[in-house]
């Protein structure tokens, strides 16, 4: 068994939007541990119990609510002499980007790089690059295979997402669910485990994107999965 190391950040979302949770998960390198709540006062407690790199809050939720919350972390931080965590509104566009309560914003609809350059700011993130590798050596071989085999689940997502065929697109997650695994590609799993649930609650948009993330990631990792076996020696 062939795998490289992996640092740990932690990000805490505070959002009641499941598609915009699954969005942000997807976006994330792995390495990266995310925690959602969907209340403020699940925030403060949650915070207190982990705590964590840095915070996104929805603004959505509340402006006042989001603001009661943001200055009851700041005591507790005080009171605990924490350094203060970055904490990064997410809001609907630039005109409602929101004073300087907020370390910064991120804004609607979600872009994957806009959302990596802004987190970056504050944390190191692994780089969408750095592919993390498990791999088994007696499998290498069937590796380029597997992963041509789902570029073509991602062009059959598209054909199904046109006829609302929900069912062979949750089979075709649930597929890289398992496969992801087998082979080592944890960030092929990720997205089968999105797609399905996605499929499941007939979520159009966030099955568009989620099907462009695993073009994007299978275009990145053809040419660098190698260099997980090179860098062990083998």
């Amino acid at each position: 068994m062939c795998s490289t190391s992996k640092s740990v950040v932690k990000i805490i979302f505070c959002t009641s939007n499941p598609d915009e949770k699954m969005l942000l998960w997807s976006f994330l390198p792995d390495g990266v541990v995310l925690d959602t709540v969907k209340r403020e006062e699940e925030l403060l407690e949650k915070f207190k119990e982990t705590g964590c790199n840095i915070i996104l809050l929805d603004t959505q939720m509340g402006v006042q609510d989001g603001f009661a919350v943001i200055k009851k972390i700041r005591e507790y931080e005080s009171a605990s002499d924490w350094k203060a965590v970055p904490i990064v509104g997410i809001v609907p566009n630039k005109e409602n980007a929101l004073s300087s309560k907020f370390s910064d914003h991120i804004f609607r609809p979600f872009q994957q790089q806009e959302v990596l350059k802004v987190i970056n700011k504050y944390v190191s993130l692994p780089p969408l690059s750095a592919i993390v590798i498990t791999l088994d050596l007696e499998i290498k071989d069937f590796v380029p295979e597997f992963l041509e085999n789902r570029k073509k689940d991602s062009l059959s997502i598209g054909v199904n997402l046109k006829e609302n065929n929900f069912v062979k697109i949750k089979e075709l997650g649930h597929k890289m669910v398992g496969s992801g695994k087998l082979y080592g590609f944890e960030r092929i799993s990720k997205i089968g485990y999105l797609l399905e649930k996605a499929a499941k609650e007939e979520r159009i948009e966030p099955i568009k994107k989620l099907s462009q993330e695993l073009i994007i990631y299978l275009n990145q990792v053809k040419s660098r999965w190698l260099y997980a076996v090179k860098d062990c020696g083998h």
